[in-house]
Formats: structure tokens, C-alpha cells, sequence
């Protein structure tokens, strides 16, 4: 709940969706399981970033991006 936005409720959903934590690896798959990396196509010194995916677990992936709307509204930059 430290994140800016994220209430009691948006923190549940989180740790009912993502249940034992150390079943991932790294940040890096967490990020990945929630569909929440965007994607990127490179090819020589030409790199293109996409938008994030719609794989994933789609309870967590749209309470983020809730979150991040919430946070950037709260933001004074």
C-alpha cells in the first residue's frame, strides 16, 4: 500500500492473485505473469517499444494500470 494510489482493497486483490510470492524467480516474471511488460522488437540498432501485452493474469494487470492513472492524476510533475 505504499504505492501511490493503491488502497486495501487493490492490495488484497494483489496478494490473492499473486499467492505464494516465491513461486517467481525474479521481478522480471512477476512483471511477466501480469502481462505488464511492454513489447519490444529490435532488429540492429533500430529498437521499437510496443505497448504492453494483453497475456497475462488480467485482474492484476488492470488494477495497475488503474493505479498508474490514479498516481500520475495525484502527481504534482
Amino acid at each position: 500500500m505504499t504505492i501511490t494510489g493503491m488502497g486495501h482493497t487493490g492490495a488484497l486483490l494483489i496478494a490473492s492473485e499473486i499467492g505464494d510470492i516465491t513461486r517467481f524467480q525474479s521481478p522480471e516474471k512477476l512483471v511477466s505473469w501480469a502481462g505488464l511488460c511492454p513489447s519490444l522488437h529490435q532488429s540492429g540498432e533500430s529498437t521499437h517499444y510496443g505497448r504492453i501485452k494483453r497475456d497475462g493474469n488480467k485482474h492484476v494487470r488492470w488494477l495497475m494500470v488503474e493505479v498508474a492513472l490514479s498516481a500520475r492524476r495525484r502527481s504534482p510533475c
